[in-house]
C-alpha cells in the first residue's frame, strides 16, 4: 500500500525505474507484480541488501533504534 501511494505521488514525473533493496525475495515479487497489475509504467531494479557488520540490514528505520533495541 505504501509503495502504491509513492508511485501515485510521483506519477506526474513517471520515472522509468524505481530502485528497491532486496531484503526479502517475497517483498520484491509483490512490488513487481503490483507495478505490472496496476500498469504503473516504471521498471523495478532490485539492489543487493547492504548489511551492517552485525548482519542487520541497513535501513533508514534502523537509524532511529537505540543500541539496546538493535
Amino acid at each position: 500500500m505504501v509503495v502504491a501511494k509513492l508511485f501515485n505521488i510521483v506519477r506526474i514525473v513517471r520515472p522509468d525505474l524505481a530502485y528497491f533493496g532486496q531484503k526479502g525475495g517475497q517483498q520484491t515479487l509483490v512490488i513487481e507484480k503490483m507495478v505490472r497489475d496496476l500498469d504503473l509504467g516504471s521498471g523495478i531494479v532490485v539492489c543487493s541488501t547492504i548489511r551492517q557488520t552485525d548482519g542487520l540490514a541497513t535501513s533508514s528505520r534502523n537509524a532511529r533504534l537505540t543500541a539496546e533495541q538493535m
